[in-house]
């Protein structure tokens, strides 16, 4: 309530445009009361209120979260969805110094980094906090002192929450021997904070280029350049990659942290697994693949039906385009008689051709053009034998979650290309080749 007053104080000589958004827990019979004192005084200021419930108890149980938690949660996404639709530029809410002594004293009994100890920021994002540097008790003078009705929530009583708990008896235990660890615990949150900002002039330009999210849901994180940095830095740059990018709620201790920076660890093979507070995460040779546990993703795409190529031709496959060309080996200059691997493609925005040669007279058309399929083999460029597709991928390291997207080119005999993996050695160019199939494939 100091907050909607303030901020209707500096509406008044600002050009800023308020609305109201009131959330009810449901934990107390009182709390429509609590609603309709709020919407009294907005209608009062002349400002559009707006509002919402939930089950806190029933999401608690449902999910296996605290009451904390639930509700947390659930005011947020409240909050956000009534920004996104009213159009509201910013969420402003009214935490206090206190709230952030709290917070800090929370994480540092649980574990916590220099990210943790930095507490809660002024500012992130759309969310910011007008009145964090205002005591509790300062706002409930404003409050008297303008004759604001206001309600001291009777649950911050209950101390089987653990805030509540911290509120009431550790750090009025801990002031009877220290009377400034209030104004400490201030000073270290904003020592850290400074020291986080410093950390994320490396972080931050790493996450922006090697973080990227998959169609289906999936975020890959290249572990080439995390591996650069000092283990304080790593931490750093998971929890923002957690909470800020993948979408996570900030439920994470240090000991998450530290298993996490050694999943990504040069001695961690490839399959391993970690189960953390809302996400999966995997190992996949070089890079960590998150997914979240719960909430909306995309939907993986259905696999495309095969494709006929005739010889020559064009098809389409997917959102790739497919063309067979036949030319004459004298139209080569010497040294090209051979199959060409062409690069891995990373990304549906890499518009490099692939492009592969293969003897003609050793093909069997049409062509198919397909996906892998359970048991598939090929005889691949440089190998007697035959390989099933499911080895050469784990041979050059191709994600599990990109092996179904990779194209496979057969004619009636077996596979000529792996495309973007490995050619065929059945149809190898030789010196006595006279026409040559040139397959190129543009992917979308």
């Amino acid at each position: 309530m100091a907050l909607l007053s303030l901020l209707h104080e500096l509406s008044r000589r600002k050009e800023l445009e308020l609305a109201v958004g009131h959330f009810d827990h449901r934990l107390r019979e009182s709390s429509s009361v609590d609603k309709r004192r709020v919407e009294v005084m907005a209608s009062g200021l002349g400002i559009p209120f707006y509002s919402g419930e939930g089950d806190i108890r029933a999401r608690a149980h449902a999910r296996g979260e605290t009451i904390e938690e639930a509700a947390r949660k659930l005011r947020y996404r409240f909050l956000f969805e009534l920004a996104e639709r009213i159009d509201a530029n910013l969420v402003a809410t009214g935490h206090t110094s206190d709230d952030q002594i709290e917070t800090v004293m929370m994480r540092i009994l649980r574990g916590t980094g220099v990210r943790g100890l930095s507490g809660i920021p002024a500012k992130n994002g759309k969310l910011i906090r007008p009145i964090l540097g205002m005591t509790h008790e300062r706002a409930v003078k404003y409050c008297r002192e303008h004759h604001i009705a206001h309600v001291e929530d009777p649950t911050n009583r209950d101390r089987r929450f653990t805030r509540n708990w911290i509120r009431h008896e550790l750090l009025p235990a801990i002031r009877t021997n220290f009377p400034n660890v209030g104004d400490n615990i201030l000073r270290l949150s904003r020592n850290s904070a400074d020291a986080l900002r410093r950390i994320r002039k490396l972080t931050t330009p790493i996450l922006d280029k090697h973080l990227s999210l998959e169609p289906g849901g999936e975020w890959i994180l290249d572990l080439k350049p995390v591996r650069r940095l000092d283990a304080e830095s790593r931490y750093v740059l998971f929890g923002d990659a957690l909470v800020d990018r993948i979408g996570c709620d900030p439920d994470f201790s240090r000991l998450h942290f530290e298993k996490l920076s050694g999943l990504s660890g040069a001695s961690a093979g490839s399959g391993r697994k970690l189960s953390l507070p809302g996400v999966a995460v995997r190992r996949e040779y070089d890079t960590l693949v998150f997914k979240t546990v719960s909430g909306r993703t995309a939907a993986s795409p259905a696999p495309s039906e095969p494709s006929a190529l005739t010889v020559p031709g064009r098809c389409t496959y997917g959102d790739a385009r497919i063309r067979a060309a036949v030319v004459t080996a004298k139209k080569y200059e010497s040294g090209m008689y051979r199959s060409v691997e062409p690069p891995l493609f990373e990304s549906n925005s890499n518009r490099t051709k692939g492009v592969a040669y293969f003897a003609l007279e050793a093909i069997e058309p049409p062509l198919v053009i397909r996906g892998p399929k359970p048991g598939d083999r090929m005889r691949p460029f440089g190998i007697d034998g035959h390989k099933k597709l499911s080895d050469i991928f784990s041979d050059k390291k191709i994600p599990i979650r990109r092996r179904q997207k990779v194209i496979v080119i057969s004619d009636q005999k077996e596979i000529l290309w792996l495309v973007g993996v490995a050619t065929s050695e059945s149809t190898r160019i030789s010196a006595s080749s006279k026409n040559i199939l040139k397959i190129t494939v543009i992917p979308e």
